[in-house]
Order: structure tokens, then sequence, then C-alpha cells
């Protein structure tokens, strides 16, 4: 660091580290993240384009869904401007909540509403300003994907929304 940045100490006690942090430096947890950064940017360009592959894979799939059901919005692009892990998808009529209950009960887990707002009960400034409708909102789930996730798990999840869908939206018509 620059001798004129004044950086205020972590821990207080025995002066190591130039009194910025007193006790042993985690030598174990240093090494650890530096594998674990390091084995993040082995083969990255192949991973991307895995998890952009299960991307497109899984969007080809809303959209013949789509055909059968016509309430599913895919709010995600499958360009390399946006996350190749992430794809966000509204339901017409159908709860975010009530969808991740449904899905669940099959083991499949996703996430409510979009990232920036997951810890907030309020409607979602990065899903409004995308110019979702307002009754799409509280109707939008994430599907995150991982270097671990396969096409057989999408095509899994089709299948159970397949099933699913026509039960949640006959609830509604009632």
């Amino acid at each position: 660091k620059n001798k004129n940045v004044r950086i205020l100490s972590m821990l207080y006690g025995g002066g190591q580290q130039m009194n910025l942090r007193s006790g042993t430096l985690n030598t174990l947890g240093i090494v650890g993240s530096t594998f674990a950064a390091v084995r993040l940017y082995d083969d990255f360009k192949k991973k991307y384009e895995y998890l952009f592959e299960l991307k497109k894979y899984l969007i080809e799939k809303l959209f013949s869904l789509n055909e059968k059901y016509s309430n599913i919005s895919i709010n995600s692009i499958c360009d390399d401007s946006f996350a190749p892990h992430i794809v966000s998808i509204s339901f017409k009529n159908i709860k975010a909540e009530v969808l991740l209950h449904s899905l669940d009960e099959y083991g499949i887990y996703v996430s409510a509403g979009s990232a920036c707002s997951s810890h907030d009960n309020k409607i979602s400034n990065t899903l409004s300003a995308i110019g979702l409708y307002t009754n799409m909102l509280q109707s939008t789930i994430r599907v995150s994907f991982c270097g671990y996730n396969t096409f057989n798990e999408i095509d899994t999840f089709i299948s159970v929304l397949d099933n699913i869908l026509p039960k949640l939206m006959k609830t509604i018509e009632i």
C-alpha cells in the first residue's frame, strides 16, 4: 500500500502485519484461496461456453413449452453481453413463491425475482427496468447454472414444469 494511505486495523492485539491485523496469518486459507482462484480460471473459456450452451438449451426448451401454455416470458437474452449462467423466467398469473414450492417438491431449487432484490420483499427495480409487465413482476424465477449442471437436468426441469403448470394455471381459473 502507499505509505500515505491510512488503513484501520481489522483486529487489535499483538501488532502483527504492521498493526493492520493482529494474529498469525491464515496460511492455509491464503493457499486455498489462491488454489481456488487459479482453478476457477483453468479452461475458463471452455467453462463459459458450456454454461452458455446450457442457457441456450434451456431457453429453446422454454420457447417450446410456451407454445403449449402461452404464459411464459423469457427475460434473459442469449448473447455474450448477458451472464451465461442465469436465466430469468416469468409465468403469467403464477406467483413465484407458489412455483418455487411446487418445484421444491421435485427437488428442483430456483430463486424468486432477480438477484439484485432477492432479500427484499418489494418489487425488483431490475425487473421493472427491463420493462416487465406489472402482472409478471411477482411471477419471476431465476434459474442459475454451474459447471456441474447437465442437459438432462434441464430436460427434467422442463418435464416437471410441463407437469405442474396445468395444475397451477387451473387453480387461478377457479
